[in-house]
């Protein structure tokens, strides 16, 4: 008999891992993201609304405090459970403005060239295609002429230090 499990993919695995490399690479630090000690585990690093964490993220939103827990893919919102697909949503700006933002710094290619030079784990390979379905709407904060709001209201700078958005 044939088994057949499908398992929908999710692109936080993707991003988790490349904030990893952020963190190692000095990047979240060139960002703005600033490194606190946390209660358990890794730093936090605090960027504006968004703060990350090796077992998730969270950010202050209108709605409240979305949380996301990595290792079981869960999203609250303000203490209550959401569904994934919504949880999503309301992350992806904010990794979408993260993302902008490293491309400003480093190159546009940037990703794409670090997916490139890493052996990447199984988990992250799997995840690929959700990640990059999920980064369609980079060109939205890629493109925005600079001195104006992005597509989300954070400031496109002209020169010099990228804010955080806060």
């Amino acid at each position: 008999m044939t088994r057949l499990h499908i398992a929908s993919s999710c692109p936080l695995t993707v991003q988790f891992w490349l904030f990893g490399l952020d963190a190692r690479a000095g990047d979240l630090a060139r960002l703005g993201y600033v490194r606190r000690p946390a209660p358990e585990g890794s730093s936090v690093y605090v960027c504006g609304k968004l703060r990350l964490h090796s077992a998730g993220l969270s950010a202050d939103l209108p709605q409240g405090e979305l949380r996301f827990e990595r290792r079981t893919g869960r999203f609250w919102l303000g203490g209550g459970r959401v569904g994934r697909e919504r949880g999503r949503a309301l992350v992806l700006p904010l990794i979408l403005h993260h993302e902008a933002r490293l491309c400003r710094l480093r190159a546009p290619d940037w990703r794409r060239t670090q997916l490139r030079a890493h052996a990447l784990p199984a988990p992250v390979r799997r995840a690929l295609p959700a990640w990059t379905a999920a980064r369609r709407g980079l060109d939205a904060h890629l493109w925005t002429p600079a001195g104006r709001s992005d597509v989300y209201g954070a400031p496109v700078p002209a020169a010099g230090p990228v804010d955080c958005g806060a």
